[in-house]
């Protein structure tokens, strides 16, 4: 079952790497470019270890960073003006 799982893995990083998507490799996995303080990463990566083991270590830093993003994704969420007309 192994074996199968790392000749998926393979084949599909072969296939990123074909169509040029950007961080097909290994450094993609290890977080290059990402706009995240160090501070959230390594808070992600603690409790989920705490929580879920060494499985935890690498999911907690994922959700945290995401979150994170979403947050200041919908902080900076500029709503519209109400349509304040004088013919009321």
């Amino acid at each position: 079952m192994l074996g199968v799982a790392v000749i998926q893995s393979l084949l599909a990083g072969l296939g990123f790497a074909v169509v040029g998507l950007p961080g097909a490799g290994i450094w993609a996995l290890l977080g290059r470019g990402v706009d995240v303080p160090m501070l959230v990463i390594f808070l992600g990566s603690i409790g989920g270890m705490l929580t879920m083991g060494i499985v935890g270590l690498f999911i907690g830093a994922v959700v945290l960073a995401l979150g994170y993003k979403l947050l200041q994704g919908w902080m900076k969420l500029e709503t519209p003006a109400p349509d304040v007309s004088a013919d009321q």
